[in-house]
């Protein structure tokens, strides 16, 4: 009977876990800047007052983002000529992410 008990209990916590993972990986596709699509993106920028380059295109962008979301502090770019984008970029995905700069 308690083997019974315990198999119970250990498919309840995987099921929660599992419902757990859903949902934040839900949450995050639908706020993270770099799972937006080129159209989300762009208009992100527009309605945040942000001016990119044109010659800039969103793959490069999205690439940065990406960067800058597993390390906001990432020098990636710090001694190219996108420097001043890339530093831009780490301000908008730290507002984003409520991290304080």
């Amino acid at each position: 009977m308690n083997r019974k008990k315990l198999l119970i209990a250990i498919i309840a916590i995987v099921l929660v876990v599992a419902v757990l993972l859903v949902i934040y990986f839900d949450y995050r596709s639908k706020h993270s800047i770099s799972l937006m699509s080129d159209e989300e993106l762009l208009q992100y920028f527009e309605d945040n007052n942000i001016q990119l380059s044109k010659k800039l295109d969103t793959s490069t962008i999205r690439w940065m983002i990406k960067t800058l979301e597993s390390d906001p502090d990432s020098d990636a770019c710090t001694a190219t000529n996108y420097e001043k984008v890339f530093n831009e970029l780490r301000m908008v995905v730290k507002e984003h992410y409520g991290i304080t700069p």
